[in-house]
């Protein structure tokens, strides 16, 4: 279809495809982008999450789009929701340890780092034990 040769426009012509927005809107934010742009990632996030309350991914973009406002209030409170849908979201409790801070609430800052690192470290570990375990099925189908 013509019309949805870009994820914007596929996401236009499938507002209830909560994906489509977020991937739109991440899209956006993943490149240079203006206040424009943001007022648009913000749209499409507005729609994933209300199509799809629980899309933790969508929550975290809608805080890197409140960060990039220095809205950090808010920012902390889409984090916060990302981190509630996801408990184990390394980067989103990296991020809202950067809210924290610009909020002065340091202690809670010093856990988010914490969460980070560890749930860091469970994600390199988990990529090793997949990477060892493709590694000895290729090396035994040879």
């Amino acid at each position: 279809n013509p019309n949805c040769d870009t994820l914007l426009s596929f996401s236009n012509h499938h507002p209830r495809n909560p994906s489509a927005a977020f991937y739109a809107a991440r899209q956006i934010m993943g490149r240079p982008h203006s206040a424009a742009d943001l007022n648009q990632a913000e749209s499409l996030l507005k729609r994933a999450t209300a199509t799809d309350p629980k899309l933790a991914d969508a929550w975290y973009e809608y805080g890197l789009v409140e960060a990039d406002r220095n809205q950090w209030p808010l920012c902390a409170r889409m984090l916060e929701k990302a981190i509630a849908l996801r408990p184990d979201y390394a980067s989103a409790h990296y991020q809202l340890a950067i809210a924290y801070a610009h909020l002065g609430r340091n202690s809670d800052r010093t856990k988010e780092l914490a969460l980070f690192q560890k749930y860091s470290k469970q994600e390199k570990e988990h990529v090793d034990t997949e990477v060892r375990q493709m590694t000895v099925f290729l090396t035994k189908s040879k």
